[in-house]
């Protein structure tokens, strides 16, 4: 699996990788959770993008950053206020996942 460095920087193997970095022989979990913070993007491997049911699958929103809680919410078409406290982006999150339905 290959991941580019798309924005700031990240520390693979000891060693500092910039904007436009590649880094190979990175294991799945370690390129999700980077992509899902914004950090990076895959380039080639078996990580695909997940659907919006894939990804409601197994995320614990508690373990992620605020940061993972917007790049989250914006592959579920959320919009999250950077300012809001780390409860209420999960709070937000899972309301609108929430089934809703209709009265007759």
């Amino acid at each position: 699996m290959k991941i580019k460095v798309i924005s700031g920087s990240v520390i693979h193997q000891g060693e500092i990788k910039g904007i436009g970095s590649i880094i190979d022989a990175i294991n799945s979990e370690d390129a999700k959770r980077l992509c899902l913070s914004g950090l990076c993007e895959i380039v080639d491997g078996d990580f695909e993008t997940e659907t919006d049911a894939e990804i409601e699958e197994g995320v614990d929103l508690e373990e992620l950053t605020k940061k993972e809680l917007i790049a989250y919410a914006e592959q579920l078409g959320i919009e999250l206020d950077s300012r809001s406290t780390k409860a209420e982006m999960i709070e937000k999150i899972v309301s609108a996942d929430a089934p809703t339905t209709e009265m007759p």
